[in-house]
């Protein structure tokens, strides 16, 4: 079994756990579940690979988005 605490989108910690026969395929079936959340790795513009650059540009966007709303 393994198990970790995850903040999830909505900025709390959570509990996620994964069983397996093995120490190592509990850790790698957890990472997969982590990974299928809502709000992490599945749809979203950024990703764990994505650049610094990639989020500049997104921030700067997103300045520009609410300088023009206020």
């Amino acid at each position: 079994m393994a198990e970790t605490r995850f903040r999830d989108a909505d900025g709390r910690l959570r509990r996620v756990s994964a069983c397996a026969s093995s120490a190592a395929a509990a850790r790698r079936r957890l990472s997969e579940k982590l990974l299928a959340r809502p709000g992490y790795g599945n749809g979203g513009q950024l990703h764990p690979s994505s650049s610094f650059a990639e989020l500049a540009q997104l921030w700067l966007a997103d300045l520009d988005v609410r300088s023009l709303a206020e």
